[in-house]
């Protein structure tokens, strides 16, 4: 058993943190902290000498808590640490953009280690693993690891890791798992559980100090609880950083995107909101959001279109109800309304509205695209008009595209210009800057920058 004063290398042991932990100093005065093996164990033994060789082959990586020292030998029994501060307790009292930047650097170091040559699963995310130091956040203890070359510790049907933050394919160790999928899901839920103002709500006896097994979807556990109504453009990241198949959850680098992409347009700060008997409001409207995601989508996204237009472009009127568009062949001018778009995008500019079969709501027959949004925006007089168009694939996956025409001397309007994007979420933060970006190069024309008059907006597809 050790105690106090017994010595390992150059290191003492000073204080105890718990059997098999200590702090320790070493003869030229530096401090660290001591970690043995269970020598009681054989299969902990093996874990123990696999953490080492891990430590040590990671120690050029930032975001993992260094090894200074171990013991020498091919079975090694001990190894040092550098000292540092659990994640938690460097969190405890700041507010939520801080802790947002602190799991971008996870996702980074996670990315990162999925990236090498022999890439490494942690396998065992939670907030007791997860630490501060020089500065940064950082992973450490990767006692059950897995990489290339590792001594293969896990039984098949073994658990692994916490409860509380363990994917669900992963309760069960299997050889085929992918990990990283699941480092993925332990991290996000880490993320939510060291955001949570550390309270309970009393009436439906909550403890917010662990998040909720399974998906994170209930409307109770939105982030707009930890940090304001900002917060909870990050409840869609967390609902699919966790989702039930690991085939539907975001990379590590995607994840670290979109928390910059959040810092960059909420920059704080963000304090934590005061203590609170209940979130039903909330609750409520948020459920409702869910519920109808992807049928709302499409309003999602023409809504940031319009705020990030009228940024660039000042006042627009909107002409006729968006949500019944006009099933008309051409423009006021006389121009056809979307030869241009169907032609560069996929549609058949030859098939007329009206030789389709009506639908059986009313008289409205089915659009080209299948019920996209085909926005188009004009100043009286001018001689540029914009067109965007957005395509909901599922409620996750939205296309836009945007082009720029400029009228001809002989009326017609001829494409000077055209962008688009795809993939895009439609509530994720970085969807806000991407549209902003394509925004911006859409109106970089003098005949835009000359436009005094206010815009008028109509819907043509």
């Amino acid at each position: 058993m050790a105690k106090a004063g017994d010595r390992y290398g150059k290191w003492t042991l000073t204080k105890k943190i718990t059997e098999d932990v200590w702090h320790v100093i070493d003869d030229d005065g530096r401090v660290g902290v001591w970690k043995r093996a269970r020598v009681a164990k054989v299969k902990a033994r093996s874990r123990f000498g696999n953490e080492v060789r891990v430590l040590l082959s990671l120690s050029d990586v930032q975001g993992v808590l260094p090894i200074i020292d171990s013991d020498p030998d091919p079975d090694p029994e001990w190894f040092v640490m550098s000292p540092a501060q659990m994640l938690a307790d460097h969190l405890a009292d700041v507010n939520f953009e801080v802790t947002v930047a602190a799991f971008a650097q996870l996702a980074e170091t996670l990315d990162a280690l999925q990236r090498l040559e022999h890439p490494v699963a942690h396998r065992d995310i939670k907030p007791d693993n997860l630490f501060w130091y020089d500065g940064r956040p950082v992973f450490g203890d990767f006692g059950v690891a897995s990489w290339a070359g590792a001594t293969e510790v896990t039984d098949d049907w073994e658990k692994v890791g916490p409860l509380w933050f363990l994917a669900p394919e992963a309760m069960h160790a299997v050889r085929a798992l992918n990990w990283h999928a699941a480092d993925v899901y332990s991290l996000m839920k880490s993320l939510w559980t060291l955001a949570a103002p550390r309270q309970r709500w009393t009436e439906t006896n909550i403890r917010l100090e662990y998040p909720p097994p399974g998906q994170i979807t209930d409307a109770r556990y939105s982030l707009i609880n930890f940090g304001g109504r900002t917060a909870r453009e990050l409840d869609p990241v967390i609902r699919s950083a966790t989702a039930d198949n690991p085939g539907q959850r975001p990379s590590a680098a995607r994840i670290a995107e979109e928390l910059r992409s959040w810092l960059r347009q909420n920059p704080g700060p963000h304090p934590r909101p005061q203590e609170v008997g209940s979130s039903m409001g909330v609750g409520f409207r948020e459920m409702q959001r869910i519920v109808h995601e992807h049928t709302e989508a499409t309003r999602d996204v023409r809504g940031q279109l319009m705020i990030e237009l009228r940024a660039v472009l000042g006042p627009i009127e909107i002409d006729g109800d968006w949500d019944e568009p006009p099933y008309t062949e051409l423009d006021p001018d006389g121009t056809a309304k979307s030869a241009v778009i169907m032609d560069r995008h996929g549609g058949d500019s030859t098939t007329s509205p009206h030789s389709m079969t009506r639908t059986t709501r009313g008289s409205h027959p089915p659009d080209e695209w299948g019920g996209a949004l085909v926005l188009r925006f004009q100043a009286p007089g001018s001689d540029a008009r914009l067109i965007v168009g957005a395509v909901v694939n599922t409620a996750t996956d939205v296309d836009i595209i945007a082009e720029r025409h400029h009228r001809q001397p002989d009326g017609t309007w001829a494409l000077a210009y055209v962008d688009d994007l795809h993939g895009l979420h439609p509530v994720y933060p970085s969807t806000t800057e991407q549209l902003r970006q394509l925004i911006n190069r859409l109106v970089d024309d003098p005949r835009i920058s000359r436009v005094s008059h206010t815009w008028r907006g109509d819907r043509v597809l």
